[in-house]
């Protein structure tokens, strides 16, 4: 497994997972780039758990 090719860089990706609206997502990702490591992002149990939280960037 390669960390950085896995990793989730764009918002769509989350939607892999998770129902949620993109769009805050995708303003915070216009200026601030997202990495979210496939390890830590297979830990979000739920959209708003402590490690979302950390992880996903939202304005």
């Amino acid at each position: 497994m390669d960390i950085l090719k896995d990793s989730i860089t764009r918002p769509e990706k989350i939607l892999e997972r998770f129902r949620v609206d993109i769009k805050p997502i995708k303003r915070v990702t216009e200026v601030y780039p997202m990495f979210i490591s496939r390890y830590h992002f297979n830990l979000i149990e739920e959209v708003d758990d402590p490690i979302w939280k950390q992880c996903v960037p939202v304005f």
